[in-house]
């Protein structure tokens, strides 16, 4: 099971790698309409949105509309000693610097937030399949960071059609998100 996600994961990689900038550009533009048109969006007060990397779904343009929509935007920062990730709230992109593996965070200072408080999580991921399961990066920090919250939020991927796969490999631990928004789709999932 393993060896497959880690296959799948590559391959996957690979293709979201070999996107130009203009074409994630474009991809990126349809995203952040379909996302803010989504239900998920419109309902949520409090969002928790990673913060994109390398040749992610741009999620910084996504955060600067959530704050000026007067949404409350909390980021990921993780506690390497623990290895989980921590909630801090932010009012704006120059309040993250570089962290973890070279994302932008958090500085220690910003207020942290408790998990309770949110509405909406937003996740990245690898790869997709229709059946609301996600291929990560392999750390397990969302799936630990699902476990932690008591109450029944929703969980929204972010990423490109070629992304999606039949099927993903599932391992008893691994949770299904909510929904998965992608340039040319908003899917729901009963979960």
């Amino acid at each position: 099971m393993k060896k497959k996600k880690t296959e799948m994961r590559k391959i996957l990689l690979d293709k979201r790698d070999q996107l130009s900038s203009a074409q994630k550009e474009n991809l990126d533009k349809q995203i952040l309409s379909n996302f803010t048109k989504s239900i998920f969006y419109k309902n949520a007060e409090t969002i928790f949105i990673f913060v994109s990397f390398g040749s992610e779904v741009n999620t910084h343009k996504i955060i600067e509309q959530a704050i000026n929509d007067g949404k409350n935007v909390c980021v990921p920062k993780i506690n390497s000693k623990d290895k989980v990730m921590e909630v801090f709230k932010i009012e704006s992109m120059d309040e993250l610097k570089e962290g973890y593996y070279g994302i932008l965070e958090p500085s220690e200072e910003k207020s942290k937030a408790a998990a309770e408080e949110l509405d909406l999580v937003v996740v990245p991921g690898v790869g997709f399949d229709i059946n609301g399961y996600r291929v990560g990066y392999g750390g397990g920090f969302y799936d630990k960071f699902f476990d932690g919250i008591d109450k029944e939020v929703s969980k929204v991927a972010l990423g490109y059609n070629v992304q999606m796969v039949d099927e993903v490999p599932t391992e008893k631990h691994d949770k299904r998100i909510s929904g998965l928004i992608t340039e040319s789709h908003t899917y729901i999932f009963v979960c």
